[in-house]
C-alpha cells in the first residue's frame, strides 16, 4: 500500500505521546519531591524510558514518511514496534512494575514476584513482544487495583484507570496485526494517549499538594 496522508496521523499520535511523557516525566518527579512516595520515582523512571521508545518509534515513522515504500503498513508492522522502542517499552512497564510490587511485597519479594508472574503467564505465540507486555500491564493493573481497594481515593484509582487504558492500546495492537487493520492501530495509540492524559491529571493533582 503506497503512503497515503491518512499515515500522518500516526506519526501526529506519536509526537503528541512524546509532548505528553515529557510533561508527565516531569511532572511526576515534581509529585515525588513533594509527596515523598517511592512509587512516583518510579513512575517518573519508567515513562521517561516510555517517552525514549515514543522518541525511537517517532523518528522511525519520519523516515518512512519520506522514504518511498511499496507497503506502509507492513513497514509498519516490521519497524514501526521496533527492537529498540519495544525493548524500552519493557523495560518502562517493568520499573513501574517493581514500584507497584516494592509498594505491595517490600524490596525482599519484589524481583521474586515478577520473575514467577512472568514465567507463569508469558506465552509463546506471535507477536511476543506486544504480548509480553500485556502480561506486564496485567500484573501492573493488579497490583494497582489491590492499591486502590485498600483505601479507595481517587488518586490511587487515576493510575488504574491510566494502566488498563495502556493495556487496551496493546490488545488493540495485537488485533490490529491478526487484522491487518490500520484503523485499529491508530485506535490503539489514541487509547494510550488516554492514559497518559489521566497521569497527567494524576500528577498535577499530586503536585498542587501542599
Amino acid at each position: 500500500m503506497p503512503f497515503e496522508p491518512f499515515h500522518l496521523a500516526l506519526p501526529i499520535l506519536d509526537f503528541v505521546g512524546i509532548l505528553s511523557l515529557a510533561a508527565l516525566s516531569v511532572l511526576l518527579y515534581r509529585a515525588y519531591r513533594i509527596s515523598g512516595n517511592s512509587l512516583f520515582l518510579y513512575f517518573f523512571t519508567g515513562f521517561t524510558i516510555l517517552g525514549l521508545g515514543e522518541f525511537g518509534r517517532f523518528f522511525l515513522f519520519l523516515t518512512i514518511i519520506f522514504t518511498p515504500r511499496p507497503s506502509f503498513f507492513f513497514f509498519f508492522l516490521d519497524h514501526s514496534v521496533a527492537l529498540l522502542s519495544q525493548v524500552l517499552e519493557i523495560l518502562g512497564f517493568l520499573v513501574i512494575a517493581l514500584g507497584y510490587t516494592m509498594e505491595l511485597f517490600g524490596k525482599e519479594k519484589a524481583l521474586a514476584s515478577i520473575i514467577v508472574f512472568q514465567v507463569r503467564r508469558l506465552p509463546l505465540t506471535f507477536p511476543m513482544v506486544n504480548i509480553f507486555s500485556a502480561s506486564i500491564l496485567v500484573y501492573i493493573s493488579l497490583n494497582a487495583f489491590a492499591i486502590y481497594t485498600k483505601n479507595k481515593q481517587s488518586l490511587t484509582l487515576a493510575p488504574l484507570l491510566a494502566f488498563i487504558l495502556f493495556l487496551l492500546s496493546n490488545i488493540l495492537s495485537i488485533l490490529a496485526f491478526l487484522l491487518r487493520d490500520e484503523l485499529i492501530v491508530l485506535l490503539s495509540r489514541l487509547v494510550y494517549i488516554a492514559g497518559l492524559y489521566v497521569f497527567l491529571w494524576l500528577a498535577l493533582k499530586v503536585g498542587k499538594t501542599p
